[in-house]
């Protein structure tokens, strides 16, 4: 976990777990909420300002430079894990689907325990991604 909070420009796992804390407490999703009776026409536009909100965010917080990196991993190797689980999943299933036109080898784990033995020294040939909500896996073990 240290090697990736300082792969994403953290000094350690604390550093990580303020810094994402303050960027959350940051939006303001009030405007955003969709209540019980509120119309459908309502509830779109809300989801709209939302996507809008999430993009505006994302644009801000990515950094050209590291975007440019990830790019050239990805064209140097020849394999993608992409280690996710529940609906995140599903989206694995999307990118390995887009992975497949680029030539690559797109594996996709999601079973806990297989991402814990994987994830921390993967081969060079090997670029991984994970998908996550939260950041935890509030299930427990059943190993």
């Amino acid at each position: 976990m240290l090697r990736f909070c300082r792969k994403l420009g953290f000094a350690n796992y604390n550093d990580f777990k303020v810094n994402t804390v303050f960027e959350l407490k940051g939006l303001d999703f009030a405007d955003t909420m969709i209540v019980d009776g509120e119309s459908a026409l309502g509830a779109m536009s809300k989801i709209a300002s939302l996507e809008a909100q999430v993009i505006v965010e994302t644009r801000r917080a990515a950094s050209p430079a590291v975007l440019e990196e990830v790019s050239r991993r990805l064209l140097a190797c020849r394999y993608v894990d992409v280690f996710a689980t529940d609906a995140n999943a599903e989206m694995a299933r999307y990118a390995s689907h887009n992975f497949s036109y680029m030539s690559k080898v797109c594996t996709i784990c999601d079973d806990l325990d297989k991402m814990i033995y994987l994830a921390p020294d993967p081969p060079s040939d090997r670029i991984v991604f994970l998908i996550s909500k939260s950041g935890t896996d509030s299930r427990p073990r059943t190993s």
